[in-house]
């Protein structure tokens, strides 16, 4: 964050807040290529980042179903 990004006490309500952080950063919101480029990347990493936890999910399973499989054999 620049510098120049601090509020004062009289700002600190939610409308003031807002208001001010729209004001900021009102270069960046009027970016052409905010929505298609960077968006759409934003939704593939976190797209990746699901599907590791998706498949993190499914191997716990998988192990702890494959342990109480072979319980029996262990001793």
């Amino acid at each position: 964050m620049a510098s120049s990004c601090v509020l004062y006490v009289f700002h600190l309500f939610s409308a003031g807040i807002l208001g001010y952080y729209l004001a900021q950063l009102n270069d960046m919101i009027q970016y052409p290529d905010l929505r298609t480029e960077v968006f759409q990347s934003f939704r593939e990493i976190g797209n990746a980042i699901l599907f590791c936890l998706l498949v993190e999910q499914s191997l716990v399973c998988i192990t702890c179903f494959a342990s109480d499989l072979i319980w029996p054999f262990k001793f």
